[in-house]
C-alpha cells in the first residue's frame, strides 16, 4: 500500500487542528467552563514534583495553539469577569482598554482565580478539594459541596474496598491491565481529592457516587445491609450454641453435685428428725 501524500496528511492534520474552531460558540464556552477548575485530584501526593515542574493551565495552553482559539477564549474570559462582576470588581471601562487581555493579562481570569475566592470574591490561597483548579474558602467549599465523605468512612459505612474507590491506584485482579488500558467502560469511578487535615493526608470523595458505586456494587444497599445484619446474627448464634455445647457437661456435674448436696442434706434431716 503506497503511504499517503503529503498533501493528504497536510489537510488530515488541518482539520484535526481546525476541528475546535468549527464548533459553535456555544459548545466552545461549555468547553472552556468544563476546563477552568483543572482539577488534579492527587496534587497534594505530587508536592515535589508540582512545586518544580507545575504545568501551565489548560485554558492557558489552548488558547496559545492557534490566534482564532486565543480571540475566542479572550472574549470568554471578558463575559466570565463581567457576568460576575459583584466578586471581580470588573469595570466597564475595561471595555474600552486597548490592547487588554482577559484571560492571561495581569488581571486576567486566570490571575484571578490563583488569588480570589472563585464563590465569593475573597483573597485566599487555599484550593476547592473538589476542583482544585480554583481557590476557594473554607466557608464556600463546605456550601458548594456539602456532602464528602473520607476513604475510611466510604469503607466502612459502604463496605468498599480501595479498588472500588480508586481503581486506577489499587488494581483488583480482575483489572490486571488497568495500566495500560485505563479505566474499563462500566466502573464507576467518584470524584475525589486530597488535601491536608491536621498535618495528615486525607482523601475526600463526594458522597453521591460513592453511594451510587455501593449501589452498582452491592446492589440495593438497604437490603445488603440487612443482609450483612441477618448474617452477622446468625453467626452470632451459631458461635454461641458451639460455645454452649461445649460448656454443657460441666453444667451437668454441678447440677448433679447440687442433687447429692440435697440427699445428704436432706437424709442428715431425716435421721435427726428419728432421732428426736
Amino acid at each position: 500500500m503506497a503511504p499517503p501524500s503529503k498533501s493528504t496528511l497536510a489537510n488530515v492534520t488541518g482539520e484535526l487542528q481546525d476541528r475546535i474552531n468549527t464548533l459553535p460558540v456555544e459548545l466552545q464556552r461549555v468547553i472552556f467552563e468544563y476546563l477552568l477548575p483543572s482539577h488534579r485530584p492527587d496534587k497534594e501526593l505530587q508536592r515535589e514534583l508540582l512545586i518544580s515542574k507545575k504545568p501551565p493551565h489548560a485554558l492557558y495552553q489552548l488558547a496559545a495553539t492557534c490566534r482564532s482559539l486565543d480571540q475566542q477564549l479572550q472574549s470568554w474570559a471578558q463575559h466570565w469577569l463581567k457576568s460576575h462582576a459583584a466578586i471581580t470588581k470588573y469595570k466597564q471601562s475595561h471595555d474600552t482598554q486597548p490592547g487588554r487581555r482577559f484571560l492571561t493579562g495581569k488581571h486576567g481570569l486566570l490571575f484571578w482565580i490563583k488569588r480570589r475566592c472563585v464563590f465569593c470574591g475573597k483573597q485566599t490561597h487555599r484550593s476547592a478539594i473538589l476542583a482544585n483548579g480554583l481557590r476557594c474558602c473554607i466557608a464556600c467549599d463546605k456550601g458548594q459541596w456539602p456532602d464528602k465523605i473520607t476513604k475510611t468512612q466510604a469503607k466502612e459505612e459502604y463496605d468498599l474496598r480501595d479498588h472500588h474507590l480508586l481503581p486506577r491506584y489499587h488494581h483488583h485482579p480482575s483489572y490486571a491491565n488497568l495500566a495500560k488500558l485505563g479505566i474499563p467502560s462500566g466502573i464507576i469511578v467518584p470524584r475525589y481529592g486530597t488535601c491536608q487535615v491536621a498535618n495528615v493526608m486525607t482523601t475526600m470523595f463526594l458522597l453521591s457516587d460513592v453511594q451510587r458505586l455501593a449501589e452498582a456494587i452491592h446492589g440495593n444497599f438497604e437490603m445488603y445491609l440487612a443482609r450483612r445484619k441477618r448474617e452477622a446474627e446468625d453467626r452470632k448464634e451459631t458461635g454461641a450454641g458451639i460455645e454452649g455445647a461445649g460448656t454443657e457437661p460441666d453444667a451437668s456435674m454441678t447440677q448433679a453435685e447440687v442433687t447429692v448436696d440435697e440427699l445428704v442434706v436432706e437424709n442428715e434431716s431425716v435421721s435427726f428428725h428419728l432421732g428426736a
